[in-house]
């Protein structure tokens, strides 16, 4: 299962910090002086929406409550999230739960809580179909992401707190095995976090001298020319600074530098990292191959995706349309998004399907529709779009 949390927002960064950077569901910046601007989240089967008034609104499949809406039914079409209809700076779709960033600071999370993922301290209660607060949490986050089966979130200070299931050590307490339903703190980090994204059993940190991941490292997904699992943070090799739009899905990791070139490594079956290699694992950061010039974000799920120059550009697996192409070919290498009306600002793969921000603030999708992923109001075995569709009712 794939887990992208996909809300990249720009924000206004506080005084004397780094940068705002742009990532797979979080950005660094201040939170209670965030503007709002609209930005989706794909999860593995749901995706979520920032909107332009602060609200959250959710659609796709929903046996966990994922949605929010206070039940557990698939909506083809947005739905409000229970009491978040305004004063959110930011959202994270995981597989079957989501969070949200107050712009308080605070965190709220929903849905499945089989392993803590929810943070409310009650592994026992299996879901929630509304938003509940984490615990310690109800101010001082500036970013926030969410994976397969935990969660992570930056403070102001610059600290990485997780919680849910541990069992690769993708917490980064320096403990592997177990679970936990309140926020941990990340160990040896080594330097400020501005921005996280995080995959199925491993999670990652923009911090100020590069990118540090922790977690399951099978396929090399830490980047750090090992595939050893590592309960605390290791060093991506090759970013060193400058990375400005961090993603990760499954065991795999992107990353955009400041000079507009995107990078991935992890798990490279059908070489679908874009990197013109043929190897099952990619032990470290390699460039991809064939982009049509700088890009701004990276966004990792079942395809891999950036926009920049105007462009929107996904490659991979593409079953059900999900690359965007027209086509169901799978590919290797970037090709770009056909019919997207605009340009696009911010991209989110899930697993079977894709959505897009445009400048204009519309939100597309493509891809599979079996379970009203694409939220044009259609849904059922074999429905899916290979080119764009507007989301209804945004």
């Amino acid at each position: 299962m794939v887990v992208i949390g996909g809300a990249a927002v720009a924000v206004a960064a506080p005084s004397g910090s780094a940068p705002p950077v742009q990532a797979d569901a979080v950005v660094s910046g201040a939170a209670l002086s965030v503007s709002v601007s609209v930005s989706v989240s794909s999860g593995s089967m749901h995706s979520c929406v920032v909107t332009t008034s602060g609200g959250v609104k959710c659609w796709g499949y929903n046996p966990a409550g994922e949605l929010g809406d206070g039940t557990t039914t698939t909506r083809s079409t947005p739905v409000d999230v229970v009491g978040l209809t305004s004063g959110v700076a930011m959202v994270s779709a995981g597989t079957e739960n989501t969070c949200a960033l107050t712009s308080a600071g605070g965190v709220k999370c929903w849905g499945d809580n089989g392993l803590g993922q929810l943070g409310a301290g009650n592994i026992g209660v299996a879901q929630s179909n509304t938003p509940v607060d984490v615990i310690g949490l109800a101010s001082g986050v500036t970013a926030i992401a969410v994976g397969y089966d935990h969660a992570c979130a930056v403070t102001t200070g610059g600290a990485v707190k997780c919680w849910g299931y541990n069992a690769y050590g993708q917490l980064g307490d320096g403990t592997m095995g177990g679970s936990s339903s309140t926020p941990v703190d990340v160990v040896n980090l080594g330097a400020k976090a501005h921005a996280l994204a995080l995959g199925d059993f491993h999670s990652c940190a923009i911090t100020a001298v590069g990118v540090s991941c922790w977690g399951g490292n099978g396929n090399g997904q830490l980047g750090n020319f090992t595939q050893t699992d590592s309960a605390s943070p290791v060093a991506a090799a090759k970013l060193a600074s400058g990375v400005t739009s961090l993603s990760a899905s499954q065991d795999r990791t992107c990353a955009v530098s400041s000079t507009g070139k995107a990078y991935c490594w992890g798990q490279n079956r059908g070489s679908y990292l874009g990197v013109g290699r043929r190897q099952v694992r990619v032990l470290a950061p390699a460039l991809v191959v064939g982009l049509p010039g700088k890009v701004t974000t990276v966004g990792v799920g079942d395809s891999i995706c950036t926009t920049g120059g105007g462009i929107t550009s996904c490659w991979g697996r593409n079953t059900y349309g999900q690359v965007g192409d027209g086509t169901t070919t799978p590919r290797t290498t970037p090709v770009q998004v056909v019919g997207l009306p605009g340009v696009g600002t911010q991209v989110s793969p899930g697993f079977y399907s894709t959505c897009a921000v445009t400048r204009s603030g519309g939100v597309f999708c493509w891809g599979s529709d079996e379970v009203g992923q694409l939220g044009d109001g259609r849904s059922g075995t074999g429905i899916m779009s290979t080119a764009p569709v507007a989301v209804h009712g945004l």
